[in-house]
């Protein structure tokens, strides 16, 4: 039956087999990139990597921002801090001094 097949005009395997051929030579022939090429790739690769940065750096940026504004409180706070720190002091000051003199 295959014969009559392939008689009738049906798929040969011959047909198949010099594909398969061709695509093994391209193998074997390929010598790997030209200059240009790699040239290209690497202006490519340099590209993407400056775009990252630069995506990055503005991520960033947004980010501290944000941290600068609640850093900004939170020194307040603790310039606060630093003048109860100060009133703590001098009231102790005060007493043990006012406890000298009383005597």
């Amino acid at each position: 039956m295959r014969q009559t097949e392939i008689e009738a005009g049906g798929m040969q395997p011959e047909e198949s087999k010099p594909a398969e051929k061709s695509l093994e030579r391209v193998e074997k022939e390929w010598g790997g990139y030209t200059y240009e090429e790699l040239k290209f790739q690497l202006l490519l690769t340099r590209t993407r990597i400056e775009l990252n940065k630069s995506m990055m750096m503005a991520q960033s940026q947004s980010m501290m921002q944000k941290k600068a504004k609640s850093a900004s409180m939170v020194s307040r706070m603790l310039g606060a801090l630093d003048y109860f720190d100060y009133g703590v002091m001098a009231y102790k000051v005060v007493r043990r001094l006012y406890k000298m003199f009383r005597r």
